[in-house]
C-alpha cells in the first residue's frame, strides 16, 4: 500500500494528474471521494493497475492512510521520489510476501553484473514478479522486457517510481510467451531470470510447442526454462537453476550435453544457502553464451566462507560479488586466482566433462581444502572402485509391493532396516518396523533379503549412515529383513579382497564419512546415486588394518549384547510391581 501511495503521489506531480484525481485533494476532499475520482479515470491505462493497489487503502485505519498520504505528498512535492532506489524499495514491497519473485538484492546485483550490459541492449526478463532485475538493467541503460505469470501491479509501481524502461507482459513464458512477431520468437541480447526452481509442466506442452523449443519431452520446468531462454537470447544468458539440473540424467542429462558440446557454458556459481527465503531447494546460478566457443567452463563456490555472511541461523547474505564476477567471467586458460579465492575457484575443461557425465555441479570440480588434502592420502595407498568389491541391492519396489499385496493368499510378514535402525557401533539389531507379503511372492524377492555381513548403506536422507547384518540375521522367507526405501544392500562379491568388517568400519569412520560426503548431490534431499557410489575409490585395508577392524568389530558386538543384556535387567526390576488384573 505504501509505494502505490507514493506512485500515486509521484504521478500528481509529475504528469500532473487532474485535480479532482490529485493526491493533494485527499485533504480537501477526503480520501474516499478523490479515490472515486482516480479510479474513474481511464485518461491513462498505464495507471489502471496502481488504481487497484491504491482502493485497498479502504480497509485500514484512515487516520494512518492520511498520515501516509499526506507524507507521500511531502516526498514528491521536495523532489525525494525523482530519484528513488532500487534497494531502499524493495524491503518495503517484498515485506510479508511469500513469493518466488522476492530475489534478494545481492542476488539481483550479480546477475546483473554477469550479463556484461550496454546501453540499448535488449534485455530478457521472464519471471521477474517484483521487477528487481528489469530495474537494474534499466539503470544501466539497457531496454527490459518483462514477462510474468502473476498479474501484479507491483512491476507497474516499479516502473512509475524508478522511470524505468521496461515493457511489462503478463502471461507464462513457457507456455503462452508474447514476445514473438510473425509467429516468430524475439531475440534478445541477454536474458535474465530467476524462475521457479521446482515448477513442472504437463508433458503435453513441451510436444506440442509451435516454436519448436523443446526438443526434451519433459515436465520438467529447469529443462523447459533454459531451452526457453536459449530460443530468445543472441550473447549472454544468467539463469537461477535447482541443483538437480546440474548432476540429474534424463532431460537434464541431454540439456547438459547439448549446452557443453557447444561450448555455451561460460559459468556455474554454487549458491550459499539461506539467501532466498522461497527458495526451498539448493540452486546455482548459470552463465551462458548461446554463440558457443567456450572451451572451458568456469566453476566458483559462492558458498565458500569469504562469500557469506550470516545474518539469523536460517538466513545468510551474499558479499564480494565484484569478486565472483570476476572469477565467473575469467577468460585465462589457467588458474590465475590466489588466496582465499583460489579454494572456491577452478576451471574444468569441456571435454573432461562430457567424458564425466557432463556433470556441473561445483562441489565435484571446486575443491575444498580438507578434500584436496583427502585425495592426495588416497593417491599414496593402493585402491578399489566400489564396483569393483561389491553388487549393490536395491529396496524392494513399493508398487510392485502394493501390487502383491492385492493378491489374495497367505501372507507373511518380514522387517524392514531404515536409518533409524543402524546403530552407531556394533550390529544392526532386530528391526521394528514390519510389512507384509504374500507367501507367494517371497522366492521371487528372495535375493532382496539381507544376509550375514551385507552392508546397509543410507543413501537418500539421512545419506551416509552405514550398518552391518549380524551372522545370526533371520534367513530369507518369512520373517527375515530387507533395506527400507532411503537405503542400498553392499554385498561383497568376495572376501579376498576386502572382509566385510573392514568395509562396514571404513565407510563408518572419518575417512569413509567424508569419501561419502565427496558423492552426495545437493538437490533439496541429499541423496547418493548409484553410478557415483560404484565409482567411489577406496583404500585397500592392509592386513594388519583388517584384522584390527575384525577385532573391534567382534569387541564392539560382545559390549552390544552386555548392554542389551543390562538394559532387559534393568526393564525386569519394577516390573512386577501395580500390575493391571
Amino acid at each position: 500500500m505504501g509505494i502505490a501511495l507514493l506512485a500515486w503521489a509521484k504521478l500528481s506531480f509529475e504528469l500532473p494528474l487532474p485535480g479532482d484525481e490529485h493526491i493533494s485533494t485527499v485533504r480537501m476532499c477526503g480520501l474516499e471521494s478523490t479515490l472515486q475520482n482516480l479510479i474513474s479515470s481511464t485518461a491513462n491505462m498505464q495507471r489502471d493497475d496502481v488504481f487497484a493497489s491504491i482502493i485497498k487503502v479502504r480497509e485500514f485505519d484512515p487516520a494512518i492512510v492520511n498520515s501516509l498520504v499526506y507524507l507521500a505528498e511531502k516526498l514528491a512535492m521536495d523532489g525525494l521520489l525523482d530519484h528513488p532506489s532500487i534497494d531502499d524499495l524493495m524491503p518495503s514491497l517484498t515485506a510479508g510476501v511469500a513469493v518466488l519473485g522476492a530475489i534478494p538484492t545481492e542476488i539481483c546485483d550479480l546477475m546483473v553484473r554477469l550479463c556484461e550490459l550496454s546501453p540499448g541492449d535488449a534485455v530478457y526478463t521472464p519471471w521477474d514478479f517484483f521487477g528487481h532485475l528489469a530495474t537494474l538493467t534499466s539503470i544501466v541503460g539497457a531496454r527490459a522486457y518483462l514477462e510474468t505469470p502473476i498479474h501484479s501491479e507491483v512491476p507497474k509501481l516499479i516502473q512509475i517510481l524508478m522511470a524505468s524502461n521496461i515493457e511489462i507482459c503478463y502471461t507464462d513464458p513457457i507456455v503462452r510467451p508474447q514476445a514473438t512477431h510473425g509467429g516468430i520468437l524475439d531475440k534478445f541480447e541477454a536474458s535474465l531470470a530467476f524462475p521457479p526452481l521446482s515448477a513442472r509442466y504437463d508433458k503435453s506442452i513441451a510436444g506440442g510447442d509451435q516454436y519448436r523449443r523443446f526438443p526434451e519431452k519433459t515436465a520438467a520446468g529447469s529443462v523447459l526454462t533454459l531451452r526457453h531462454l536459449l530460443a530468445q537470447t543472441m550473447r549472454r544468458i544468467v539463469v537461477a537453476v535447482p541443483n538437480s539440473l546440474l548432476f540429474s540424467s534424463g532431460a537434464e542429462k541431454s540439456l547438459r550435453e547439448y549446452i557443453l558440446k557447444l561450448g555455451m557454458v561460460r559459468a556455474v556459481i554454487a549458491m550459499p544457502e539461506g539467501l532466498h527465503e522461497s527458495a526451498t531447494t539448493g540452486f546455482a546460478v548459470l552463465v551462458l553464451d548461446p554463440s558457443g566457443g567456450n572451451r572451458f567452463v568456469n566453476f566458483v563456490d559462492a558458498s565458500a566462507i569469504q562469500f557469506q555472511e550470516q545474518i539469523s541461523k536460517t538466513q545468510t547474505k551474499l558479499k564480494g560479488v565484484q569478486e565472483l564476477v570476476s572469477l565467473a567471467l575469467n577468460d585465462d586458460e589457467v588458474l590465475t586466482h590466489t588466496g582465499d579465492s583460489i579454494s572456491a575457484y577452478t576451471k574444468v575443461a569441456v571435454e573432461d566433462l562430457c567424458h564425466n557425465d557432463s556433470n556441473l555441479q561445483v562441489n565435484r570440480h571446486v575443491l575444498p581444502a580438507s578434500k584436496r588434502s583427502l585425495l592426495i592420502q588416497l593417491s599414496r595407498v593402493p585402491t578399489f572402485t566400489m564396483r569393483d568389491l561389491v553388487a549393490t541391492v536395491r529396496p524392494l519396489s513399493a508398487v510392485g509391493t502394493r501390487a502383491y499385496l492385492g493378491n489374495v493368499g497367505i501372507r507373511c510378514e518380514i522387517s524392514e532396516v531404515g536409518a533409524l535402525d543402524l546403530p552407531a557401533y556394533g550390529f544392526i539389531s532386530s528391526p521394528p518396523r514390519r510389512i507384509e507379503l504374500p507367501e507367494s511372492a517371497l522366492q521371487e524377492f528372495s535375493a532382496h533379503f539381507l544376509r550375514p555381513y551385507d552392508i546397509v548403506l543410507i543413501v537418500k536422507g539421512s545419506v551416509g549412515k552405514v550398518g552391518i547384518v549380524p551372522s545370526n540375521a533371520p534367513a530369507a522367507g518369512a520373517n527375515g529383513w530387507v533395506v527400507g526405501q532411503s537405503g542400498i544392500v553392499l554385498r561383497l562379491k568376495d572376501f579376498k579382497h576386502i572382509d566385510p568388517s573392514a568395509l562396514y568400519l571404513l565407510l563408518r569412520s572419518p575417512l569413509g564419512q567424508a569419501l561419502l560426503a565427496g558423492v552426495v548431490s545437493g538437490a533439496t534431499t541429499p541423496l547418493i546415486q548409484l553410478r557415483e557410489l560404484l565409482s567411489l575409490k577406496i583404500p585397500v585395508p592392509t592386513s594388519n588394518e583388517t584384522q584390527r577392524a575384525i577385532n573391534a568389530l567382534a569387541q564392539e558386538r560382545e559390549i552390544q549384547d552386555q548392554l542389551a543384556l543390562l538394559v532387559r535387567e534393568q526393564a525386569a526390576i519394577a516390573s512386577d510391581l501395580w500390575r493391571l488384573e
